[in-house]
């Protein structure tokens, strides 16, 4: 009786260390603090991870077009397109798609 105890007790144990092992490792996340400066953190399609940012041009445009195409600014701020959100001064840069909730 008690080793069937004790196998029943591994066994349960093995799955945990699966399940927390498969939690770490095969699901790869981010926050908004994990990315390195030129990254941001967003859905890229399958999960949320790094993405680099596409950096705005040091001279800004005044005036943008209407087309949208919208982007994730690194403040997450989603911004119709590129010129719309590169003419805010206080982004640094953007990734294409709408900002995601993290």
């Amino acid at each position: 009786m008690k080793n069937k105890f004790y196998l029943i007790l591994s066994f349960l144990f093995l799955i945990i260390i699966v399940v927390i092992v498969f939690k770490l490792y095969l699901t790869e996340s981010c926050d908004k603090n994990s990315c390195a400066e030129n990254e941001l953190c967003n859905y890229d399609g399958k999960n949320f991870a790094c993405l680099e940012l596409i950096l705005c041009p040091e001279i800004r445009n005044e005036f943008c077009i209407t087309l949208y195409e919208p982007v994730c600014g690194n403040n997450y701020k989603t911004y119709s397109n590129s010129c719309v959100a590169c003419s805010n001064k206080s982004v640094r840069g953007y990734v294409k798609g709408e900002c995601k909730v993290i």
